[in-house]
């Protein structure tokens, strides 16, 4: 802050206004902020049944989704174009051994890593992250399965 003028009172007032003016910037980005926030929570809300009836149709139902291998041999019916692209199709010869199965799970997850998203539209977003819990637990219960 640099005043103008040398009295005391003056440069007082001077960095009082200086203070509010910072935070009224300050309180104007943050309600900036929040905006953008529930817009965003209100696509996602909005897109969520969609994506649902998408990993449904990919996964099956909810109570039912423990075959790893029918999902990442699959998995490009899941995918957005751009991700399609990235993702090389894997065939059931492909996911025989536990080893194999969890490097392409691997890879699978890279593909749709919400870092790896960041700047597609909501509804990718959405459907990235279900992808990846879906795959998560899936995972959990291969190995289980195969006690690996």
């Amino acid at each position: 802050f640099k005043g103008a003028g040398t009295d005391r009172q003056a440069l007082k007032a001077q960095f009082e206004a200086h203070l509010q003016e910072k935070a009224d910037a300050a309180a104007a980005e943050a309600r900036r902020q929040e905006e953008a926030r529930q817009q965003y929570e209100d696509l996602k809300f909005q897109s969520q049944d969609g994506v649902k009836e998408k990993v449904d149709a990919w996964a099956g139902p909810k109570h039912n989704r423990k075959n790893l291998r029918a999902m990442l041999a699959s998995f490009e019916t899941i995918l957005w174009d751009s991700a399609r692209e990235k993702w090389q199709k894997k065939g059931l010869h492909e996911l025989v051994m536990p080893d194999q199965v969890k490097k392409i799970h691997r890879k699978a997850v890279l593909v749709v890593h919400p870092d790896k998203v960041h700047n597609q539209p909501v509804e990718v977003k959405v459907l990235a992250e279900e992808v990846q819990g879906v795959l998560h637990h899936a995972l959990e219960e291969f190995r289980k399965k195969e006690g690996c």
